[in-house]
């Protein structure tokens, strides 16, 4: 009984079979030919599409939204202003109090006891931070201005102490009683007490 034998080559139609399953792209290099390619395609389903970004900007803080650009005060205009007494609290809160008491008979055009109440408020809070701005920056200015007193009086000292010996040196030598002529002058402004006083300790400890 004759044996069939198996051809190894494919038949013509389990070639074209496999090419059918397995398309190759025309597009890609020959080198990727035949090879799977993970490519998301335009139009395709599965296609990642870049997310508009939904994160909105953070507000504002509400006191910063209310804090107002301060403008500084020129000289002429700091004169202008109005000078409230120390104790004007008081005296603007029992106005207010009054006004609301007689609203129906006093009218004051474009203000009312809540405006009035409302800029008293305002002048507070301001006082306030001026206030604490004010201890914090002496804190800081204290050992500064204490180095500045220091140096100004060793200073000042050792300037009376020159004219008081220079003064007292004069009789025998009397061109450094002209030389030192213009610290008498000097002198003269300043308040003679305190002059006098240290002229005369520099002289006696001479």
């Amino acid at each position: 009984m004759a044996k069939k034998t198996i051809s190894s080559k494919s038949s013509p139609k389990s070639s074209k079979a496999e090419s059918k399953k397995a398309p190759v792209a025309k597009n890609l290099p020959v080198s990727l030919a035949g090879k799977k390619l993970l490519v998301s395609l335009p139009g395709k389903k599965g296609a990642a599409k870049p997310k508009a970004s939904s994160a909105k900007p953070a507000p504002a803080p509400k006191a910063a939204r209310r804090r107002a650009k301060v403008v500084a005060l020129s000289d002429e205009e700091r004169a202008s202003l109005l000078r409230p007494p120390p104790t004007y609290q008081e005296t603007v809160e029992r106005v207010v109090s009054t006004w609301q008491s007689h609203r129906g008979a006093l009218r004051v055009a474009n203000r009312s006891a809540a405006s009035l109440r409302s800029m008293l408020n305002k002048a507070r809070r301001d006082s306030a931070r001026e206030e604490k701005l004010r201890a914090a920056f002496e804190l800081k200015m204290a050992p500064l201005r204490d180095a500045r007193m220091r140096a100004e009086h060793a200073m000042w000292e050792t300037t009376l102490d020159v004219y008081a010996v220079a003064k007292a040196q004069s009789r025998t030598a009397p061109e450094l009683e002209r030389a030192f002529a213009f610290l008498g002058d000097e002198f003269s402004r300043a308040p003679k007490s305190k002059v006098t006083a240290a002229l005369k300790e520099g002289g006696e400890g001479k």
